[in-house]
């Protein structure tokens, strides 16, 4: 898979965008992802969780897993956090 992006522009970036216009901190925000070009919108969250189907480079960081996509995955993240 290659993504092609302008220089400087990342899911992160615009997840960091949204959230200050929003006048929401980055505690506030959760990310929910399952590939590469997920890293940075991750590492901005202040609570990054990855599907269960995530590929290993995600796995390897810590972060939180939910359900896997076949499994409403992110409805089950979301629940969690929601209560």
């Amino acid at each position: 898979m290659i993504d092609v992006l302008n220089a400087g522009c990342s899911k992160g970036h615009a997840l960091e965008r949204w959230a200050a216009h929003r006048g929401f901190r980055r505690e506030q925000v959760m990310a929910i992802g399952d590939n590469h070009n997920d890293v940075e919108m991750l590492e901005f969250a202040g609570h990054p969780v990855i599907m269960g189907n995530a590929c290993e480079e995600l796995r390897g960081r810590g972060w939180s897993v939910t359900l896997g996509n076949d499994q409403c995955g992110v409805a089950a993240a979301v629940a969690e956090v929601v209560g």
